[in-house]
């Protein structure tokens, strides 16, 4: 299994969706609020949906993909890494928790559009640790978490 990397370039102008343009001259269009799961493995784009609805895309049959108004421009295949995963909830104080079975090292919260939000570098290596959006319109938000064994990105969604 791979995952990916994406290098990505903003664009102009983009809607609340995810576009997959297809080398056929299709695009299929999934709306931000509709995405549950979205990962590159084995050569494919799978985005999974509310009802665990599930879309595979083959990488080689895709022109371009669409985050809102940024683009990915390229599309890197890494290792694996060792089964990072974490699990992330907002709490009623405005506080996002994290817990990770792997030291987090640290957070950088996203706009959906790419945009850095908020980096929290932290001096120890915890497995649990909060960031606080209270502050932060309603929305929906990526946050990237670095581990000493790697990088995950989950979805916050602010209601």
């Amino acid at each position: 299994m791979l995952f990916a990397a994406l290098s990505f370039v903003a664009a102009a102008h983009g809607i609340n969706a995810l576009l997959v343009n297809l080398k056929n001259g299709t695009t299929e269009s999934v709306s931000f609020e509709d995405i549950q799961n979205l990962s590159f493995a084995d050569d494919e784009l799978s985005v999974k949906t509310l009802g665990d609805n599930t879309a595979l895309y083959a990488i080689d049959n895709i022109e371009k993909i669409t985050f809102g108004n940024v683009i990915i421009v390229e599309v890197n295949n890494l290792p694996v890494p060792n089964n990072i995963d974490a699990i992330v909830y907002y709490t009623p104080l405005g506080e996002v928790v994290v817990e990770s079975p792997i030291a987090i090292q640290s957070l950088t919260l996203l706009s959906v559009n790419g945009e850095i939000l908020r980096i929290v570098a932290l001096r120890t290596t915890p497995r649990q640790t909060t960031i606080n959006i209270s502050a932060l319109p309603i929305g929906i938000y990526l946050l990237q978490i670095e581990t000493m064994q790697g990088t995950v990105v989950k979805k916050i969604i602010k209601n």
